[in-house]
């Protein structure tokens, strides 16, 4: 994390992703499908290849909340590395999406065999873990225009999307956000207005455009 609370790259590389297909199991899931429920057995960790993973729970009034959204070479699932371990979120692809499965035995094979790269591969999990407790700070004291800050932020993150130093914001992505934030479609559309006249996003037609580096400098 860095001092303003925007979320840091992790640890891994595309050498490192390399490395750990030989000690997991490739998937390649569709959009929309249900990787695991929240209570089901966990063993191990997944690593995403490519796509976004989002990670769920039912919270008030059935409305889900989304605790985190992986993106490539970053992982979930890692309570599975405890014993007896059940899956605390629900997970799905939120697009077409490869992951790696690193079991129990393949995650120790790997610390016997390649201690840099499970190094690194412990970097990203504990910096994940501590963004995701932020998170939970945020989702509890932060205004809703200082947690739609946070999602803009962790969306900017996805290397599928970047492009010319911006990210854009499209209804499709409301739900997603809505989710993450906490907050109506209108709350949202309200702060993502502000945005606007602040100079950190751009309307174009239904979509906003953020700069990702005003949104950078933006106070969380």
């Amino acid at each position: 994390m860095s001092e303003n609370g925007h979320f840091q790259p992790g640890q891994l590389t595309p050498n490192d992703l390399e490395v750990l297909a030989g000690y997991g199991a490739k998937a390649n899931w569709p959009s929309g499908f249900a990787l695991y429920e929240r209570g089901a057995p966990a063993n191990g960790l997944f690593v995403v290849a490519s796509g976004r993973i989002v990670l769920s729970n039912s919270g008030r009034n059935k409305r889900d909340f989304v605790s985190w959204v992986a993106f490539e070479r970053e992982t979930f699932g890692c309570e599975g590395l405890s014993p007896d371990a059940s899956y605390a979120t629900n997970a799905y692809a939120a697009v077409h999406s490869e992951t790696l499965h690193l079991n129990f035995d393949g995650y120790r094979a790997l610390l016997r065999e390649q201690p840099v790269c499970a190094i690194a591969l412990t970097s990203q999990m504990v910096t994940e873990r501590a963004a995701i407790l932020q998170r939970l700070h945020d989702f509890a004291a932060a205004s809703v225009d200082a947690r739609v800050l946070a999602a803009l932020d962790r969306l900017s993150h996805d290397p599928s999307t970047k492009a010319n130093g911006t990210l854009v914001v499209s209804p499709s992505d409301y739900r997603l956000i809505c989710e993450m934030v906490g907050a109506t479609r209108e709350s949202i559309s309200l702060a993502l207005g502000r945005l606007v006249g602040a100079g950190v996003a751009e309307r174009k037609g239904t979509s906003y455009v953020i700069n990702r580096n005003q949104l950078a400098l933006s106070p969380a």
